[in-house]
């Protein structure tokens, strides 16, 4: 059975070494990596190693080269600095600040960062609670239970990412320093959030 191994020479994942490793032993098998550090490098906009798999894929039709090194690929080892939650939440300006920290944070978590999302998977919030997540219809689905990122700000209440429109949405009742019901939104396919609702006895309509 023909068989392609994908990875990178800086991968933090799973090392290069192992994914040569079982490329040497494989009777029909073929090692396509970058020099640099990511842990996917299929399906990013780039010609190598899309154009290779596609190929065979859609019509069977197998690299020259049974090892290629995937140069014209996106290199750089490591993504922008993203700072810790702050531990407590009169650190915020407003809340739209607090639940786009929150959501940053969620989705740099390891179990979600490399999760299958084929069943429901629950972490530990850092101060209290925890947050599910899991598959759904349409893409992924949350559940915060008493879920505090930073002190003072415990969400409960449910959420959803839609593939399709690639729109993040948190419904959730807020306990702690003040209590409110807010919905926040993150619009990953134009950059854009927000967050609606009222927060200790004030309405909150703010967007960014």
């Amino acid at each position: 059975m023909t068989t392609f191994v994908l990875n990178s020479t800086l991968d933090p994942a799973t090392p290069f070494e192992e994914g040569k490793a079982v490329y040497e032993n494989l009777a029909d098998g073929y090692h396509l990596y970058v020099e640099g550090g990511r842990h996917s490098i299929y399906g990013f906009g780039f010609d190598c190693p899309d154009r290779y798999i596609s190929d065979f894929m859609l019509e069977g039709t197998l690299p020259a080269e049974r090892e290629i090194v995937c140069e014209d690929w996106g290199t750089d080892v490591i993504r922008a600095y993203e700072p810790l939650v702050a531990e407590n939440i009169s650190s915020y300006e407003n809340v739209l600040e607090a639940f786009y920290a929150i959501d940053s944070a969620i989705q740099l978590e390891p179990e979600y960062f490399y999760g299958s999302f084929t069943e429901d998977v629950s972490i530990a919030c850092p101060f209290s609670g925890t947050f599910t997540f899991g598959p759904s219809d349409t893409g992924e689905a949350y559940t915060f239970d008493n879920c505090a990122y930073t002190q003072g700000f415990a969400l409960t209440g449910t959420g959803i990412y839609e593939y399709e429109t690639g729109i993040i949405t948190f419904e959730t009742q807020v306990t702690g320093a003040k209590e409110g019901s807010l919905t926040y939104t993150d619009n990953l396919a134009d950059g854009t959030f927000s967050v609606t609702g009222e927060y200790g006895g004030e309405t909150i309509d703010l967007s960014q």
